[in-house]
């Protein structure tokens, strides 16, 4: 299957549409396209946006809910030799 290219200024003005986001969605939404089309889990974006882990869980929850970033797999994370979920952006078809 032939995945479509999508521009970074699509992926911006997808993002700038989205009404009704509290800030910090808005910014571990901005972490999402910028990293996009790479799956981050709750760790990348603990990382990145140096927050606790709860406040990571709750705006990742908020933004699936909202249908703006989906599950789109799990990962091996050798920390915790676990699995973990990964999400990635959701692009309207």
């Amino acid at each position: 299957m032939m995945q479509k290219k999508v521009t970074d200024t699509s992926l911006e003005s997808y993002v700038l549409m989205q009404p009704h986001l509290a800030p910090l969605e808005k910014l571990m939404l901005k972490v999402y396209r910028r990293n996009y089309p790479l799956a981050l889990s709750n760790y990348d974006l603990q990382e990145e946006l140096g927050w606790e882990i709860n406040s990571i869980t709750a705006r990742r929850n908020a933004l699936a809910k909202k249908g703006l970033i989906e599950q789109v797999g799990l990962r091996w994370r050798k920390k915790t030799r676990r699995n973990v979920q990964v999400w990635r952006l959701k692009l309207r078809r």
